[in-house]
């Protein structure tokens, strides 16, 4: 989701290729880094039995550093933030101009740079109070890709539907189940997260995606039917006005 926006502004197919080529070769070449430094670690017996999973790197980048006490144990511990500060700003980014996207045809906000600001600030609040809520970021991560997915599942295969010249929905139908799902996933997400007790089937995840798609799938189907059932209709009015 957040890798996706630097492909789509490639200003040629050729540059977008070899982004997507570069990219999986850098990450090929990165992608053990961490489970080797961790295996090494374990068998020089360095890392201590107490410390959970998402403690381990931190304590290794901590030795090589020297310890908590130097400026290099330190600094080594900041550059953990670099990755989670980029991923943060590309995540606020698509959402600030998912927004302004929206806006534009929706028209809710004016369109003016202090709405802009606005828009961004209130999501920067947003994104901070999940932050503090001090949870697993993995899981709050899955969490959010799930809302996503079960949010665009449902109009997705409408539109591969349509580009295969099947339009089995119509245009307004699949708007509205998109924000169906939208408005059920998000619901449901910040549910799970102020009420852990209120998951189902023993995974947030399972739930968020169960009822998103849920929502989306019935809001398709009932708007499509009723707008057949409508259109059924009048054709039969005026039917029965000629006839008499």
């Amino acid at each position: 989701m957040k890798c996706q926006q630097f492909i789509v502004q490639a200003k040629t197919i050729r540059t977008a290729y070899w982004g997507c080529v570069l990219a999986a070769i850098a990450l090929l070449g990165l992608a053990f880094l961490p489970t080797t430094v961790v295996l090494a670690a374990q068998q020089q017996g360095l890392i201590p039995d107490a410390l959970s999973g998402k403690e381990v790197l931190p304590y290794i980048l901590l030795w090589v550093g020297g310890g908590a006490r130097r400026w290099q144990g330190m600094l080594l511990i900041l550059s953990l933030a670099v990755p989670a500060l980029g991923i943060g700003s590309n995540i606020l980014r698509i959402q600030t101009k998912t927004i302004l996207d929206l806006n534009q045809n929706l028209k809710t906000f004016p369109d003016s740079p202090y709405t802009w600001i606005g828009i961004t600030i209130l999501n920067a609040l947003c994104v901070l109070a999940i932050a503090l809520r001090d949870g697993e970021i993995i899981n709050l991560i899955l969490n959010f890709y799930t809302a996503y997915l079960s949010s665009i599942g449902v109009p997705f295969i409408a539109y591969l539907l349509a580009r295969a010249n099947h339009d089995v929905f119509s245009p307004r139908s699949v708007r509205l189940a998109l924000f169906a799902g939208a408005i059920a996933s998000i619901s449901t997400l910040g549910v799970t997260l102020v009420n852990p007790q209120s998951i189902q089937f023993g995974s947030s995840e399972l739930t968020i995606l169960l009822i998103g798609i849920g929502a989306s799938s019935l809001t398709l189907l009932l708007t499509q039917l009723l707008a057949q059932v409508l259109t059924a209709f009048q054709i039969k009015v005026p039917h029965r006005e000629e006839v008499s």
